[in-house]
């Protein structure tokens, strides 16, 4: 006698769309991710466009994925962690993907206070740089500042306060 229930092949979309969403949960159980660099990611891995545009809409419909959340989570996590400045903080939300709307709102919403960042960095390098000449502390930490993403008017008003602090 045949067997009645025998087994049907899964559908192919639906085993594909199955694997998508187990590599999705996946990458947003290991740190939270922009739309965008999940959309790479599950390219990289191999799943088609169609597959990919149904599965980041269903995280999205979800709030699984949510570029406005994952930006303050960035930004909070880099101020909390690695102070950087706005530009700094602005060019890499963008290389994250999130849209340019989404990072000013980050950004105005967070109150960023560079002069106190830079006061902070500043007083943090300069134990590092205390046996340097000024002149050369002063490059060293300037440059330092640069990389870090802040503007030269808000490095230049915090070396005045060094220079003038120093003199005191």
């Amino acid at each position: 006698m045949r067997n009645q229930h025998q087994l049907q092949p899964e559908n192919p979309q639906a085993s594909e769309l199955k694997r998508a969403r187990q590599r999705l949960l996946y990458l947003l159980s290991r740190k939270p991710h922009s739309i965008y660099e999940t959309r790479r990611k599950l390219r990289i891995a191999g799943f088609s466009a169609t597959t990919i545009d149904e599965i980041i809409h269903e995280a999205t419909e979800m709030g699984w994925l949510d570029d406005q959340a994952y930006a303050k989570l960035w930004v909070h996590d880099r101020l909390s962690h690695k102070p950087k400045g706005k530009a700094l903080l602005k060019k890499e939300l963008r290389e994250k993907g999130v849209a340019e709307t989404q990072i000013e709102t980050v950004l105005n919403d967070a109150a960023i206070d560079e002069p106190a960042l830079i006061g902070q960095l500043v007083t943090e390098q300069m134990a590092r740089h205390q046996n340097d000449d000024p002149a050369n502390r002063k490059r060293k930490l300037y440059g330092y500042l640069q990389r870090r993403g802040f503007s030269p008017d808000a490095i230049r008003r915090a070396m005045e306060n060094l220079g003038d602090a120093n003199d005191s």
